[in-house]
């Protein structure tokens, strides 16, 4: 409570010296009446009995209540004097300033501060503000001119003039690049649009506002932004919305401890739920409303809520508990000498004894309503006062009398809608004629340009004609000696020419021959990879997406059985592997027999021809372990390529050494049993069973030579059932770059969201478990459409390979 008086209290801007020297003056004449009351004291030497009357008879004079109330009135009485000194101050510094940025501020303030008693000389100050800031290139107090120019306009409600001006002040605050301004002049304009019945205008431009007070951080602009937006949205009748803005005002001004505009919220929301038909709510909002009025003492706002409190209560027929409310409110009302707000109270009991059946009671506040409308010449409230009046003699069976109220009712309604028609007119006429103004200039605009072009052109036509004139000279000079220069070097051409096309027919040649040899080689390569038919034997529901970058590829796939043991016999183990380094034969045999299958889908070091050669390479050491050497574990296979690698290309793992090898995946699949044997380098196995996706991590490390420590290549075990889905792949897929790149990039053309990233692992992973359930031909045409719409114009990154099968 305290701190919401002290806040209140400094709001009044009352002067230091004032508070200080009424202060003064209290302390000073207590004690004096203190040191009188000891001299009394003396004289009468008070007994118990009569020590009160001793008290009394001290402060009889001058008590202390009459110094409260002198001191109260010492300083409020001064706050209308306070605002004249600083008026006549400023006026005082003005005549003895300079032409400087300092007089275009003091133009400015005295502009602001006499804005609503005096805006004929506000504009003037603001225009002399405007002609010095315009001499002087000052661009703020220019922006501060038109601002207050604006201001003095929308006072007048000559709204037009008032924009015009105010996105002036806009212009210059943008440039200047101070964002507080910017937020005040949106939030004028605003109001402007509101006045105009703009309402979309005015939101747009009261949302600009918020945003910069957003950005600003200023929580309580932030919160008279959410009051401006609730009032136009409440125009709009979407009260829901206008009701939203309303409460985070209210929330927002609690937080801040802001009373006063805590109760301003709460009566808006009153009037919207009142506007909602939600009576009881309304109801609610305004006693709090009431409440924090109440708290600030600020009694104009205590009767506007009571009053509505009162109209409400008429609304609803609680006649009883509306006269209560209403005499409330016209008690503040007269205790503040608002003649006008006591007229309109008095109409309001008249028709509340009205609807009570009281003829009498109702004439003498009607009468009274009128009396005082009349005094102070509202024309509104004396319309109402005679339609009560004509109503009550209507009741009273006086026809005369209520005709006679009735005509003078009509009159005066007539005359109110002759004031608003023609203040309609008005402001059309003048949207009309500043719309005149404006096409005028523009054609006069259009007509200076147009001379001007013609006047330019015509400069333009003497100068091209000299500039050609001097132009062909030289260009007869400069044909001349090419024509010399010509003769000359056309033998020279002739013969390179004659050597140019000859050479252009041996790289012709040349290029033709390489093509050649590589598309051969490519025949040599798919005679090497497993024909569909061979996969198909073999794993009957399977699919194969196999799209090499160029001609020949890095990428491979391969499939085999692994060989079967002597009856009896043992499985030969590889030599040197890091799970037995002496070759001995195991005596365990991995699990499964007949009916398992060995697929691998590779990644050879580089792509193209580089790669079809390591493909070709990795390709026979697989053969060569499986079917030469009898290995079927797949780690084991994987450990027997490496070495062969190693060997067959000399490799000795050195720094900067080439580290040719492949990345890949080999499994063992016994589809009978279920079972699978894994083995990865750098790429995952993907099984996609019960609609969840299951990954077989990857060793990091490739089959060849690698910098590092050389381990072992881990030995994945799982189980798969009928219906599940296993897929093997390269990182071509996942590393596609997609998009098409801009057709124009200096014009500014928009790419593709997704030109030049990456497809990632986890998008077709998705992809993946989305397809499972379909059949694997067509799970690969879906694949393959989309890697073709991924990749758009671009070039493709890498060899493509993914084998997908079911078990």
């Amino acid at each position: 409570m305290l701190f919401t008086w002290v806040t209140r209290f400094m709001r009044l801007k009352i002067p230091p010296l004032l508070i200080i020297s009424s202060s003064f003056t209290f302390f000073v004449l207590l004690i004096y009446r203190l040191i009188s009351c000891d001299k009394i004291y003396k004289a009468q030497k008070p007994t118990k009995n009569n020590y009160l009357d001793f008290v009394f008879s001290c402060f009889s004079g001058m008590n202390l209540y009459f110094l409260f109330i002198l001191l109260n009135l010492s300083i409020f009485s001064s706050f209308e004097s306070f605002a004249i000194n600083k008026i006549d101050s400023l006026k005082n510094i003005l005549i003895n300033s300079k032409d400087d940025s300092n007089k275009v501020e003091i133009l400015n303030n005295l502009s602001y501060e006499i804005v609503y008693s005096d805006p004929g000389k506000a504009e003037k100050y603001a225009l002399e503000a405007k002609a010095l800031s315009i001499k002087l290139k000052y661009k703020k107090g220019l922006c501060r001119s038109y601002c207050s120019i604006g201001t003095v306009f929308n006072f007048l409600s000559e709204f037009t003039e008032a924009e015009e001006n105010y996105l002036e002040a806009l212009k210059l605050a943008e440039e200047i690049g101070s964002r507080k301004p910017v937020a005040v002049i949106f939030n004028n304009l605003g109001a402007v649009h509101y006045e105009l019945g703009n309402y979309n205008k005015a939101l747009e431009y009261y949302m600009k506002s918020l945003r910069i007070k957003e950005s600003l951080k200023d929580s309580l602009e932030i919160a008279y932004s959410f009051i401006n937006i609730g009032n136009v949205l409440q125009k709009q009748e979407n009260l829901n919305r206008a009701l939203e803005y309303f409460i985070r005002s209210l929330e927002i001004e609690e937080k801040l401890g802001d009373t006063w505009g805590m109760a301003y919220s709460a009566n808006n929301i009153g009037n919207n739920y009142w506007n909602m038909n939600m009576h009881d709510k309304a109801r609610e909002y305004y006693e709090l409303a009431l409440k924090y009025y109440r708290t600030v003492n600020d009694r104009q706002g205590m009767a506007e809520t009571l009053n509505n409190l009162g109209l409400l209560c008429e609304v609803e027929k609680d006649y009883r508990l509306a006269d209560k409310y209403i005499l409330s409110a016209l008690s503040i009302k007269e205790s503040l000498n608002n003649r006008e707000g006591m007229a309109n109270a008095y109409n309001c009991l008249g028709k509340i004894q009205l609807a009570l059946k009281n003829p009498d009671s109702a004439l003498y506040w009607y009468s009274k309503g009128l009396n005082l409308s009349s005094e102070v010449g509202s024309k509104e409230w004396m319309k109402d006062s005679y339609h009560g009046l004509s109503s009550i003699y209507s009741e009273k069976g006086d026809f005369a009398g209520a005709y006679g109220y009735f005509k003078k009712y009509s009159a005066m309604k007539d005359t109110l809608l002759n004031q608003e028609t023609s203040r309609q007119i008005t402001e059309i006429q003048t949207k009309y004629e500043t719309e005149k103004k404006e096409k005028e200039i523009a054609l006069q605009k259009a007509e200076i340009e147009k001379k001007e072009a013609v006047i330019k052109q015509q400069d333009i036509q003497r100068i091209a004609f000299a500039s050609g004139f001097l132009l062909m000279l030289l260009l007869a000079f400069v044909i001349f000696r090419a024509y010399r220069g010509k003769q000359k070097a056309n033998k020279i051409i002739s013969s390179q020419k004659t050597e140019v096309e000859m050479q252009k027919k041996i790289v012709e040649e040349k290029n033709r021959n390489i093509t050649d040899s590589i598309e051969y080689a490519s025949y040599i390569q798919d005679a090497v990879l497993p024909t569909g038919e061979e996969f198909k034997s073999l794993l009957p529901e399977s699919f194969i997406l196999f799209l090499p970058k160029d001609i020949v590829s890095g990428d491979f796939y391969w499939i085999a059985q692994p060989p079967q043991p002597p009856k009896g016999g043992t499985y030969y183990s590889p030599t040197p592997s890091f799970e037995n380094h002496f070759g001995i034969a195991s005596q365990n045999p991995p699990s499964g027999g007949r009916g398992a299958v060995l697929l691998a889908v590779c990644d050879c070091t580089g792509h193209g021809v580089p790669g079809a050669f390591m493909s070709m390479l990795c390709n026979a050491l697989l053969n060569e372990a499986v079917n030469d050497k009898g290995i079927n574990r797949p780690d084991n296979i994987f450990e027997e390529v490496r070495n062969g690698i190693i060997t067959g290309l000399k490799q000795k793992g050195k720094r900067g050494e080439s580290q040719d090898g492949m990345d890949g995946v080999l499994i063992k699949l016994d589809a009978g049993t279920g079972k699978i044997q894994a083995a990865t380098a750098n790429n995952p196995v993907y099984i996609v069973k019960n609609s969840s996706l299951e990954e077989i991590k990857p060793d990091h490390f490739p089959v060849g030579v690698y910098e590092g420590q050389r381990n072992p290549f881990t030995l994945h075990e799982t189980t798969v059932d009928k219906g599940d889905m296993i897929y093997l792949l390269t990182d071509g897929y996942e590393d596609q770059l997609g998009g098409s790149p801009p057709r124009s990039p200096q014009r500014g053309e928009m790419k593709t969201p997704f030109y030049g990233k990456k497809f990632k692992s986890s998008r077709l992973k998705d992809i993946l478990l989305s397809i499972s359930s379909k059949h694997v031909a067509e799970q690969k045409q879906i694949l393959e459409k989309v890697f073709q719409e991924w990749k758009g114009t671009s070039e493709q990154t890498d060899d493509v390979t993914i084998v997908g099968i079911r078990v």
